[in-house]
């Protein structure tokens, strides 16, 4: 079997992965090669839904404003119209009872009475707090699909079922194996999400991102539309929970809590019952909820510093400890990934816009 040789390795066909190579190749990138564990984008989850929030970490407020500024443009992005309203983004506003730093995005301030009034059926009187109007959900699958078929129409190539396994750093080049194959890569970029950390310790890199477990649980409820509502601590602790609207009669309920171990989490459904019991008064109908799926997963939690580390040697760069705010935030994480793997620094160049 022929070694894999590339100019660019991008590890990792998720959402961040994709759009890296994306970018690479819309800069005239010579040879790009995506390898993923799995055997399509993402685990070919349909139908997957994720929430586009406000992130109240101040160091990454130039990011999300990138990142949103990138999602929301939707027919240039993608070449397309899926990111319009009515496909896959829904514009729907999240809303929180929160005493976190705004970081300067605008919100509105709803008493009880307002928000109940303005949801009704879906807030009582007892829920209070912040409205933000461009916030909402994603497609995500459908998004993977579309950025999937414009690498591959660019010249890039996907290879699924290729777990990496070893990564060396050498004079001018980095040597890999992933799956059976093996191979050698000009630069390489971890967009593996949680394996980040572990991959990196292949060239050296001791990274401190934290994982966080993410217990998801599809509950039925009566007929009431969005907003996101996102369940904080008070006082202004980190989200504990989000309520992403996913169609009539069903929503899905994150809860992330820190992850202690490597091992992949199971469901834990005593987190749905601690969020029944706290937020039953808030949102009546959670309370009585029937439960339709249930699943468990690790991600790297939400790191308010510099997004993007890299190796001693230069030719491993990797990002994405993005938290609940993933959405908001990868496009602009996967512009920086490509500006650095090629030397470019231009921050009006970016995925949307074809080079000159």
């Amino acid at each position: 079997m022929r070694p894999l040789v590339c100019d660019h390795l991008v590890v990792g066909a998720g959402l961040l992965g994709l759009a890296t190579a994306d970018h690479l190749l819309r800069r005239g990138a010579d040879s790009v090669l995506v390898v993923e564990r799995r055997s399509s984008p993402n685990g070919g989850r349909p139908g997957e839904v994720g929430a586009i929030l406000r992130c109240t970490a101040p160091a990454l407020t130039e990011a999300e404003e990138r990142g949103r500024l990138l999602l929301t443009s939707g027919a240039d992005y993608l070449d397309h119209d899926f990111l319009s309203e009515g496909s896959g983004y829904r514009r729907l506003g999240s809303i929180g009872e929160t005493s976190h730093p705004s970081a300067g995005t605008a919100f509105e301030e709803l008493t009880g009475e307002q928000a109940a009034e303005r949801f009704p059926g879906l807030l009582s009187a007892e829920f209070s707090g912040r409205f933000h109007a461009e916030d909402g959900t994603l497609d995500t699958m459908g998004l993977l699909t579309a950025l999937h078929a414009r690498v591959r129409a660019q010249g890039g190539r996907v290879l699924f079922d290729a777990e990496l396994q070893q990564l060396t750093e050498e004079e001018g080049t980095v040597r890999f194996q992933a799956g059976v194959r093996s191979g050698r890569a000009g630069r390489v970029l971890l967009a593996a999400g949680p394996r980040n950390p572990r991959l990196l310790e292949l060239v050296g890199v001791r990274a401190d991102w934290a994982l966080e477990e993410v217990h998801s649980f599809r509950v039925g409820t009566p007929e009431i539309p969005g907003p996101v509502i996102r369940l904080e601590e008070p006082p202004g602790g980190s989200p504990r929970g989000v309520l992403l609207p996913r169609a009539l009669r069903e929503w899905d309920l994150e809860v992330s809590r820190p992850q202690s171990g490597d091992e992949e989490p199971t469901v834990d459904w005593s987190l749905l019952e601690a969020l029944r019991e706290e937020w039953g008064g808030r949102l009546p109908w959670l309370r009585d909820s029937d439960v339709r799926k249930a699943r468990a997963h690790s991600r790297l939690a939400l790191d308010p510093r510099e997004p993007i580390l890299t190796s001693r040697g230069g030719r491993t760069l990797a990002g994405g400890a993005f938290g609940a705010h993933g959405l908001s935030l990868f496009p602009a994480v996967a512009e920086q990934l490509a500006e650095r793997a090629l030397g470019e620094v231009d921050p009006l160049a970016g995925i949307l816009e074809d080079p000159d």
